[in-house]
């Protein structure tokens, strides 16, 4: 069934007249809303009118959120019906940015351990969920995506069920794109399929001295999936902060993997691991840039503040992606750094469509040659 698909997804439209550093295209994809809970395709061709779809080395391209878990099986094939056949009528590359980390409210029977008059109630669940101690499931996980966000109980990487969940699921996105990847490869426009993005920074939340969480859930997470390696209190790890980078690391690669092996290619998926690790002060993920690296795809990272000696040495001589991005205008800098493939822009309705400077850094930056 791949085999066209993997010899003509490496296939472009057009040939550049000079020697590149990176695989052409080069794509800028615009995220519709911050963060992402759009599901319509209304403001696409607004977008392209007001951007064009580049003329330089960087085209333009799109992203369709995916709720992996969230959703049911068949509004999962709709959105990617919707989504395959937009960026195919409008002429722009497609992205596909799985959620599997955050957004499964709907899904209490994965979650719901503690209250049986809730539907789900199963206190197995405890299984798939985070612990904030040896023996401490937790009811309630947070975000903070410009504004606090209140989630249901974070999961488990280590979770056998919730894995076997998240594979499932993969394979009903990956049935329903691949008759549109075929179609691509014989009409010779395989150019208009970015790849997949299945995280959005990955990682192990340690809420301890975070304010924007109330105070009875400052707590350090990551103890079900430490007790799933074999740890516990008596046991601990002797180093229980890297062996939760480990837990981030095998999960981001679980992810690309997962799809990688119902036959994606690997240079279509993404990692994306938050590159603030370093410097995020009292929020963090136990998500260091090692954690986007594995063999079954291409690093990819969310840089709105980072440590600009560390990464560029991360990913010197690299091919890598940035999924989450600062302004378009601070590209230029990323864009000597390792080997710049895929930029992600957010958000089209919420801060890019009613900012001159900020569209005219993107036009800049379809246009450029560099």
């Amino acid at each position: 069934m791949f085999a066209c698909i993997n010899a003509a997804i490496g296939a472009v439209r057009f040939t550049p007249g000079f020697e590149l550093g990176f695989q052409y295209p080069r794509y800028l994809v615009i995220h519709p809303f911050n963060p992402g809970t759009e599901t319509g395709t209304e403001w696409i061709g607004e977008m392209v009118s007001t951007l064009g779809r580049g003329s330089g080395v960087t085209r333009l391209g799109i992203a369709a959120v995916i709720r992996t878990l969230d959703w049911s099986d068949a509004h999962i094939e709709q959105q990617v019906d919707l989504f395959t056949s937009a960026a195919e009528a409008h002429d722009v590359a497609l992205l596909l940015h799985l959620d599997s980390e955050h957004f499964y409210e709907s899904r209490s029977d994965l979650w719901n351990w503690w209250n049986a008059s809730l539907p789900g109630y199963d206190p197995a669940n405890v299984d798939n969920v985070e612990w904030s101690d040896w023996d401490e499931p937790t009811k309630k996980g947070f975000l903070n995506w410009g504004s606090p966000i209140e989630l249901a109980p974070r999961l488990c990487f280590e979770s056998s069920e919730v894995r076997a969940e998240i594979s499932s699921k993969c394979q009903v996105i990956v049935d329903r794109l691949v008759p549109w990847l075929e179609h691509l490869a014989a009409i010779g426009r395989s150019d208009l399929f970015i790849g997949i993005d299945p995280g959005w920074e990955t990682g192990i939340d340690s809420y301890e001295d975070v304010d924007w969480v109330p105070e009875a859930y400052r707590q350090h997470l990551g103890y079900n999936a430490l007790a799933k390696r074999g740890f516990n209190a008596t046991n601990p790890p002797l180093d229980i902060e890297a062996e939760r980078y480990d837990v981030v690391h095998d999960f981001a690669e679980f992810e690309v993997k997962t799809l990688a092996d119902k036959g994606i290619p690997t240079d279509k998926l993404f990692t994306h691991i938050w590159g603030a690790e370093s410097i995020s002060g009292a929020y963090h993920q136990h998500a260091p840039l090692e954690a986007a690296f594995n063999a079954y795809s291409v690093p990819g990272f969310s840089l709105y503040g980072y440590d600009r000696e560390a990464f560029a040495a991360a990913v010197s001589g690299k091919r890598w992606a940035l999924m989450e991005a600062p302004p378009a205008d601070a590209y230029s800098q990323l864009l000597s750094m390792g080997t710049l493939d895929v930029m992600a822009l957010y958000n089209w309705g919420g801060n890019i469509r009613d900012d001159p400077a900020k569209i005219g850094a993107i036009k800049w930056l379809l246009a450029s040659l560099y």
